[in-house]
């Protein structure tokens, strides 16, 4: 039977009890301090032999606070944890709150494997990094599920609820055991964002931050465009030292640009923030992608990439001609030209200082780097000059993906090899940061996203392009996971030796895009401001099974049954939601299309629950 081990008995209790006598009924949100926190035992691994005997503790989070006595059978709602310790989502995750108090429904988040502290003993296991993989998380969640049916939980409906990977990992979950859950909502879930699904755009994250940037979002009209001169701008006078000192000056930067790599390194620290900016533009201030990112509770204000728009909204007198879809084109602004030739940048002749100054370019360049200071200076606390490759600089999805790339170029590297060829781990447990397990996670199942790998290739706001002239999935795919070797050198072995950059295995597993023709019970649904939307599961929407089409169309909501007529399986796309914004809880600002989405995935719930118990 299951044992479930009470770790917290201090003066939470007593504020546990206290929460849940005012609740959310009294505008009180639950979060942490409502969970009973419990271990269960799971094996390392569920699939291979001879290491069953080996555990680990994984963390669960309980509330029992919504159950009824008598009630029964009684719904169970299990969050299937992913990338953080799973407090991040307890705290987070609304939608799941507010549900399970309607269906008087048990309560459990249960942490990822190698995350917050479910972190098995790896000293001295061997290939102890194999045993991080989403496969083997899964089945965590379906054993946790069998335990529950096992324990008096007999004839329970259980629903999972995730975002982002825990989306992925709650689809799956239904996918591959779909007797252990009854149904799952999949929130900006990008489980077709892998390289052999031909409909995930290797520019798709860049072309969302440009709508994000756009009018049709919300923010200033001229945004996009700003920004794009801003950036060809800034390398065009940043490409004599005479200009590198003018930018340093008349930007206040705390640091001068004193070489032209300083400039591509400024202007790298000007375009990282607008991924995280437009998943986090949600309408209410907002800390849970600063905290994800760099352990800041700074919030962000709402509509966060409508703030850095804000800036750029004055007209600088930007004009762009030519071919901006080849990337070949002029930007024009005063009496200054700049000729773009894909990442190269030449005017037709040397500007004077006060040339630039009279054109308004400076002061554009400064609008952009005003505008960034809503992610840079989220704390408000930085100083008088612009700190922009200071040590302190905030972490950004963007500079983490870069050190993916630059780890095999640490100088340090070859002293940390083992001395002997043993594949037992060297490295302790404290190795296995979020980030670090994050890593070795997408090494081991090839979890190889590519919405994101291009940028400024024709089809946005970004310049210079990342990737060569007539790049395709074949250039850019095979080199996309070499960091992975890395980790065998620092005493952490099991990652394979044969990489699968083309993510045929979870093709393979989870049945690519195919799965519309098996699976049901899923609900998934992206926002159109998220950049990790095109990398969802989106159709060409048509109508919703549940709702009528005029009713949806005029709150923002696009729908598609993905399996005709049974409606088990739908694609929802929420008009002005950044990264599964219909998870968190509800406000008085939402948009109405996130209360359309909310309503959808209650009702869906509703109708799995009445099946499960039929």
């Amino acid at each position: 039977c299951m044992v479930l081990l009470h770790i917290e008995l201090s003066l939470s209790v007593i504020l546990f009890a206290l929460f849940e006598v005012i609740g959310s009924r009294f505008g009180g949100y639950p979060s942490t301090i409502n969970c009973t926190w419990d271990f269960i035992q799971q094996p390392l691994s569920h699939f291979e032999r001879g290491v069953a005997e080996k555990t680990f503790k994984q963390r669960l989070c309980i509330y029992r606070g919504f159950l009824k006595e008598g009630n029964t059978p009684q719904p169970i709602f299990l969050y299937t944890g992913n990338e953080s310790p799973v407090e991040e989502y307890v705290n987070n995750t609304g939608l799941m709150w507010n549900l399970a108090e309607k269906y008087s429904a048990l309560v459990i988040f249960a942490e990822h494997r190698y995350f917050g502290e479910s972190i098995p003993e790896i000293e001295s296991v061997t290939n102890c990094i194999s045993y991080l993989s989403a496969t083997e998380a899964i089945a965590d969640y379906a054993a946790l599920c069998n335990r529950l049916r096992k324990n008096g939980y007999s004839d329970s409906p259980i629903i999972a609820f995730g975002g982002s990977y825990g989306g992925m990992l709650a689809s799956w979950l239904r996918i591959l055991h779909p007797s252990a859950v009854d149904g799952a909502i999949a929130a900006s879930a990008p489980v077709w964002g892998f390289p052999l699904i031909d409909s995930c755009p290797l520019d798709g994250s860049a072309q969302v931050v440009t709508y994000a940037a756009s009018a049709a979002a919300g923010a200033a009209p001229l945004c996009g465009t700003n920004l794009k001169a801003a950036y060809v701008l800034l390398t065009a006078i940043g490409a004599t030292q005479a200009g590198r000192d003018l930018l340093s000056e008349s930007l206040h930067l705390c640091s001068s640009l004193n070489s032209p790599g300083d400039v591509a390194d400024f202007l790298t620290y000007l375009q990282d923030p607008l991924f995280d900016l437009s998943e986090g533009s949600y309408p209410f201030p907002s800390n849970y992608i600063t905290y994800a990112l760099t352990n800041s509770l700074a919030k962000l204000p709402a509509w966060a990439m409508q703030v850095l728009c804000e800036s750029l909204r004055p007209d600088f007198g930007v004009s762009i001609s030519g071919q901006p879809e080849a990337v070949q084109f002029e930007v024009h602004i005063g009496q200054v030209s700049v000729s773009v030739d894909w990442d190269v940048a030449t005017t037709s002749g040397t500007y004077s200082e006060s040339e630039w100054v009279q054109s308004k370019a400076l002061e554009l360049v400064a609008a952009a780097v005003q505008g960034v200071q809503v992610w840079y200076n989220v704390s408000g606390s930085e100083g008088s000059c612009v700190n922009w490759n200071g040590e302190a600089r905030l972490m950004t999805s963007s500079r983490q993906r870069a050190s993916i790339r630059n780890i095999l170029k640490q100088s340090s590297i070859e002293q940390k090899l083992p001395s002997t060829d043993t594949k037992e781990c060297t490295a302790t447990k404290s190795a296995v940061d979020p980030g670090t397990a994050w890593n070795l996670l997408t090494c081991n199942d090839g979890l190889n996203l590519v919405n994101w790998v291009a940028q400024g290739v024709g089809n946005d706001l970004y310049w210079p392009p990342n990737q060569p002239r007539g790049f395709s999935k074949l250039t850019v795919v095979p080199s996309s996971l070499a960091y992975c070797g890395y980790y065998r050198q620092v005493g952490l072995y099991g990652v394979p030796t044969i990489r699968d950059d083309w993510a045929f295995a979870i093709d393979t597993q989870y049945g690519g895009t195919r799965m519309v023709k098996s699976a049901s019970n899923i609900v998934f649904s992206n926002g159109n401001l998220d950049p990790w939307s095109p990398a969802g599961v989106l159709e060409s929407y048509l109508k919703s099974p549940t709702s009528t089409d005029n009713d949806l169309q005029k709150r923002g909501l696009k729908v598609k049954s993905l399996n005709g007529a049974a409606a088990s399986l739908l694609s929802i796309l929420i008009d002005m939601g950044g990264h599964h914004l219909d998870l968190f809880w509800e406000t008085d600002s939402d948009p109405a299309s996130v209360r359309a989405a909310r309503q959808l995935e209650d009702e869906q719930i509703g109708h799995w629950i009445e099946q499960a118990i039929a």
